[in-house]
């Protein structure tokens, strides 16, 4: 419980200007996380939602998250980049029947 409440003050302390989608089960969103690509979905599970994100860069193998979230939890990622330089985040929060994929420091596109 303690580990969760101090992830929630950590998402909620984040600046997430930089781009923003809500997506709905099954679609896909695609961002970019510091030299990564991550491709980001969800899909309903008896115990809330489970989000998968796919996190691949050239010449690396990729990487598969799987978290599950109740409604109102959030889920950060975060890959370091320059010295000095702030980490690229994504914010994945669930939202009712909705996915938001919010993030700073990198590109955000939907995947239709």
């Amino acid at each position: 419980m303690c580990s969760a409440i101090i992830v929630a003050a950590l998402a909620a302390s984040f600046p997430f200007a930089a781009g923003a989608a809500t997506i709905s089960a099954g679609q896909a969103h695609v961002v970019t996380v510091g030299e990564q690509t991550a491709v980001v979905y969800f899909t309903r599970a008896q115990s809330g939602f489970s989000v998968v994100t796919t996190l691949a860069a050239e010449g690396r193998p990729a990487t598969r998250l799987v978290h599950e979230l109740a409604d109102g939890q959030t889920a950060l990622l975060q890959a370091e980049g320059a010295v000095g330089a702030a980490p690229a985040t994504v914010r994945l929060t669930r939202a009712g029947d909705a996915l938001k994929v919010e993030t700073a420091g990198g590109k955000s596109a939907r995947a239709d």
